[in-house]
């Protein structure tokens, strides 16, 4: 049966312009050694390109005989989903003024943490986006990208209920990503395609690389590697470390790609040209998979060994095993376009609309 919760709990109300004002540390951006700080374009005569061997593949509904799942639990926001993050039996919903955190088991509002309207150029009042959310490797704290009042973007964390600002609005970057590498670093994505690495260890900004000419769509990382979805529809792949663009793969899709996953040596996308990519990196070979939509959203389970990704209609998602290439599961009653999917576990699905969470079992 399916469960729709939304219980208020713990309100923090954080101000865009007020943060001095809230006990709030923060780490100068003078700090930074700009001699570290990359800002190099592309060259391409020093990016090694790959275009994997292309194996198109069409799959019939009619052919599988398919384990349709409607979702276990479901959830209605109360405005557009901007970002969601995992930690264990945790979920982060970023949305336009909030963020809220769940408990996956039962969908219960823990906390939310609310940030003040800001002023548009018209002088109206309006909820700020909070474009990206993450949690910390061990789940103890939240850094966040918000919209500011000029129209770019600043990064703060959250830990132990304090408020650390680590790169204002003044820096004039519209910052669109934010992922965790480990406690201290955190790796960002500007909508111009470039990457930053901010590592508070080290006092601020590490490098600024520009990975694609291409407009961003989407930020992936996994096992030492990270991904970047444009518009091109190619793949830079680069070290998160460094910067360093490792080689940039091309043959999958050949329009925007919207969305990204990595596990390993395995890379899923999905994009404008109404496919899904699976790209195999230790075997050069990729395989494209034929929809008749475009597809936003895609997602790789922990072991790369399955796949979900909206094939048949964009409302609802396929589970399938990537050896052999064996559909298992539909996903239905979403109603409405999929925007986001990821693998809670082998056996959960998570899976977002504009404004609904929804979670299926595989079992």
């Amino acid at each position: 049966m399916a469960i729709c919760r939304y219980f208020p709990l713990l309100i923090l109300i954080v101000g865009c312009d007020d943060w001095g004002s809230e006990k709030i540390t923060v780490e100068p951006e003078a700090l930074v050694d700009k001699a570290r700080v990359d800002k190099a374009r592309v060259d391409k005569t020093r990016v090694d390109e790959r275009s994997p061997e292309l194996t198109r593949v069409r799959l019939a509904v009619e052919n599988y005989n398919l384990k349709r799942q409607q979702p276990v639990s479901r959830l209605l926001v109360s405005s557009d989903i901007l970002d969601i993050a995992l930690s264990g039996e945790s979920l982060l919903v970023a949305s336009h003024g909030f963020i809220d955190e769940y408990d996956l088991s039962n969908l219960e509002r823990i906390r939310r943490l609310t940030f003040k309207p800001i002023t548009n150029h018209y002088g109206d009042l309006r909820d700020p986006r909070v474009y990206s959310v993450d949690f910390s490797p061990g789940g103890n704290e939240i850094a966040f990208v918000l919209e500011t009042a000029d129209g770019n973007t600043e990064v703060g964390v959250i830990s132990d209920g304090q408020k650390t600002r680590l790169i204002s609005g003044e820096s004039k970057l519209a910052l669109r990503k934010i992922r965790y590498i480990d406690a201290t670093k955190l790796l960002l994505a500007t909508l111009e395609s470039e990457v930053l690495l901010y590592d508070r260890s080290a006092g601020g900004q590490v490098y600024k690389r520009q990975q694609s000419l291409s407009s961003f769509s989407d930020l992936a990382m996994d096992a030492g590697r990270a991904v970047i979805a444009d518009e091109s529809g190619t793949v830079p792949v680069f070290d998160p470390n460094s910067g360093e663009t490792l080689f940039v793969i091309r043959g999958g899709n050949f329009d925007r790609i919207y969305d990204i996953d990595i596990r390993g040596s395995t890379i899923l996308t999905g994009g404008k040209d109404r496919s899904a990519s699976v790209y195999t990196l230790d075997r050069n070979a990729v395989r494209k998979f034929d929809a008749g939509h475009q597809i936003y959203a895609v997602a790789l389970n922990q072991k790369a060994d399955r796949a979900a990704f909206p094939l048949f209609n964009n409302a609802e998602a396929i589970v399938m095993n990537l050896d052999g290439e064996k559909i298992t599961h539909s996903l239905d009653g979403a109603g409405k376009s999929l925007n986001m999917l990821t693998f809670v576990s082998d056996k959960r699905v998570l899976g977002a609309t504009y404004n609904e969470i929804l979670i299926w079992s595989l079992e």
